[in-house]
């Protein structure tokens, strides 16, 4: 609320909030004890992240033929993403942006639209061609 006990608005008369605290963000019924469950941490050990592209890129390896990424991108990401897919072999692994591609490894990519795809957006289907 205001000093003067207005209810904020965004210029068209509907408040920013709703009635109640702003900080109340519960819903009706909520206790306590419903956003805590007991249990153990996981074991210690190595965490590994598992990229969208490094599971991605697994899964082409097994297939052996196309796939298509099942990921929409704007045109100029999935031609800058095809084309550092393309020349991997070329670079060090350290410095691509596409993580998933082992050391000596060579891969096919192109891009372009597909059925699945919402108008405007683009994918990239990608194939392993094996060690250089």
């Amino acid at each position: 609320m205001l000093d003067n006990g207005q209810v904020p608005s965004g210029g068209s008369g509907m408040p920013y909030f709703s009635d109640g605290d702003i900080g109340d963000n519960r819903n009706a019924g909520d206790r306590d004890d419903d956003n805590v469950v007991r249990g153990d941490p996981p074991p210690d050990g190595p965490w590994e992240r598992r990229s969208f592209w490094v599971v991605a890129l697994e899964a082409a390896r097994r297939e052996k033929s196309w796939v298509r990424v099942n990921r929409f991108y704007t045109a100029a990401t999935a031609a800058q993403i095809a084309s550092d897919i393309r020349s991997a072999h070329n670079r060090d692994t350290d410095t691509l942006r596409v993580r998933g591609i082992l050391p000596g490894e060579r891969w096919e990519a192109r891009w372009g639209v597909s059925p699945e795809c919402p108008p405007g957006n683009f994918v990239i289907w990608v194939r392993f061609l094996g060690p250089t």
